[in-house]
């Protein structure tokens, strides 16, 4: 049996880990996670990227937001 509702319009594709990661950035909500993730590509990618300039190129990300981001990811995943 066909189970119908709750799921009309979402897509089936596994979310990337790009995506999973851009949501535990403080500030960060699911339209912005999907555009970082799409911007970005890897999970790597963001963790290795320092620069305000580039994290501002994603909309919704302005100079606070990226400057908050960047310290974040580096207090928890910079040894």
């Amino acid at each position: 049996q066909e189970v119908r509702g709750g799921t009309a319009g979402f897509s089936h594709r596994p979310l990337s880990p790009a995506y999973l990661f851009a949501c535990t950035i403080p500030g960060i909500d699911n339209v912005k996670a999907k555009a970082l993730a799409k911007h970005f590509g890897s999970v790597d990618a963001m963790v290795n990227c320092g620069s305000v300039k580039e994290w501002r190129k994603v909309k919704g990300i302005g100079p606070i937001l990226a400057k908050l981001a960047i310290a974040r990811i580096r207090e928890e995943h910079v040894a």
